[in-house]
C-alpha cells in the first residue's frame, strides 16, 4: 500500500497481524491518506460499494476464498477488480527453461543492484521462525488458482510474472468483479 500510495485518493491496509498492522501505521503516520486495520476472519471493515480495487499481495494462498469472494462483492463499487499477485507451486517445465533461464537473470541483475535487499532476504529465510512458517504454509498449486479464479471470472486475465525452478509468481486480474459468477467451491 506504501508504495501505492502517491496513486490513489485513499487506501486500507488490512491484516491478520497486529503486529504487521501496527508497523504499517507507523511507517506511514505521515500519510493520511492511509488507514490500517487488523482483521479475523473474513468480513471487512468497509461500508458497501466503498472501494475500487482490492488487492491480494502474496497472501491469497492464507485465505477461505469463497467468504472473502462474498465480501468482495459487497465492497467493491461497479466495476471494482481484485487483483491478486501471489506464488504458486508449478515446477518449471521443458518448455519453461527459456523463461526460466531469463527471469533468473533478471532477478540477478536487481539482485546486484539491491545489495541490501539480498542480505536481508538470506537473514529472513534463514531464521527457525521461517521453516516454521514454511512447515505449515504450502504454497498452492498453479492448477487451484487457474481453476478457482477462471471458473468465477470470466473475463479475468491470469499472467505468470516471474518463473522458477519450482514455483511461478502469478498476477491475477478479475475484471468488472460484479460479472463473476460466485458459487461454492467444488471440483467438477
Amino acid at each position: 500500500l506504501q508504495n501505492l500510495a502517491p496513486l490513489i485518493r485513499s487506501g486500507v491496509g488490512l491484516d491478520a497481524s497486529a503486529r504487521m498492522v501496527e508497523l504499517a501505521t507507523e511507517r506511514n503516520a505521515s500519510r493520511g491518506e492511509l488507514r490500517f486495520e487488523a482483521i479475523d476472519g473474513p468480513k471487512l471493515p468497509l461500508a458497501d460499494a466503498s472501494i475500487d480495487v482490492a488487492v491480494s499481495l502474496l497472501s491469497f494462498r492464507y485465505l477461505d476464498w469463497d467468504p472473502l469472494m462474498l465480501e468482495l462483492r459487497r465492497v467493491l463499487r461497479p466495476g471494482g477488480r481484485l487483483l491478486v499477485i501471489d506464488m504458486v507451486d508449478k515446477p518449471a517445465g521443458l518448455a519453461e527453461v527459456p523463461r526460466l533461464l531469463a527471469d533468473k537473470l533478471r532477478v540477478r541483475a536487481t539482485e546486484l543492484r539491491h545489495p541490501g535487499y539480498v542480505r536481508a532476504r538470506a537473514q529472513m529465510v534463514g531464521t527457525p521462525a521461517w521453516a516454521q512458517m514454511l512447515r505449515f504454509n504450502p504454497m498452492r498449486a498453479f492448477h487451484e488458482y487457474d481453476w478457482y479464479l477462471g471458473s468465477r471470472f470470466p473475463s479475468g486475465a491470469l499472467d505468470v510474472l516471474n518463473v522458477g525452478r519450482r514455483a511461478q509468481v502469478i498476477a491475477f486480474d478479475s475484471g468488472p468483479f460484479h460479472d463473476a459468477a460466485l458459487h461454492e467451491m467444488a471440483y467438477p
